[in-house]
């Protein structure tokens, strides 16, 4: 019985330790880009490749605007998985891991005769974190577009985590920014 105890004692130091590292992680600013994979497009499961590799879970998706040309939605979702630092594909025990949680805008233009996808696009604000990722703020951009006749989405971005990851701010453009873009 006490090499039980002893056994789960330092099961428990260990995972204490790994939660005390995950909050103190060193600051990290990192360009992403990569691509996502369909695994399951009905319950929303995605497999991302590329600077990050993990599943992508689309948690809400609410319609938004819907005609025989553009459609526009919004939502959540979660990834869980790493940083691929090494870039070997896989999720190596040293990588940057945990979870992300995003909101999104999606905008796609459909072929008005066949309603197949001619090119969609979307934005991610990163508005939390689990693990390394707790503090996390950033964005990631993705693009649907044809090859032949699949649709491939790949993705770029910027992530900052860390324990001193800067916050995440809302409110993106100030009035001197303002006047100064036109666009969105």
């Amino acid at each position: 019985m006490s090499t039980k105890l002893i056994g789960v004692a330092a099961l428990a130091a260990v995972a204490a330790a790994v939660s005390v590292a995950a909050a103190t992680a060193a600051p990290a600013s990192v360009s992403l880009s990569g691509t996502q994979t369909v695994l399951d497009e009905k319950r929303g499961i995605f497999e991302m490749h590329g600077s990050l590799v993990g599943t992508w879970y689309v948690t809400s998706f609410v319609p938004r605007f819907k005609s025989a040309h553009p459609f526009v939605a919004t939502g959540t979702e979660k990834f869980v998985g790493c940083l691929d630092a090494d870039r070997s594909t896989t999720c190596d025990v040293d990588e940057p891991a945990g979870t992300l949680k995003l909101t999104f805008v999606y905008w796609a233009d459909y072929d008005a005769k066949t309603k197949a996808l001619v090119r969609g696009q979307c934005v991610h604000p990163v508005v939390g974190g689990t693990g390394v990722f707790a503090r996390a703020s950033g964005v990631l951009f993705m693009k649907d577009g044809r090859v032949g006749k699949a649709i491939r989405t790949t993705y770029h971005g910027e992530l900052h985590y860390g324990s001193t990851a800067p916050l995440r701010v809302l409110s993106s453009a100030s009035a001197d920014r303002a006047a100064d873009e036109t666009g969105c």
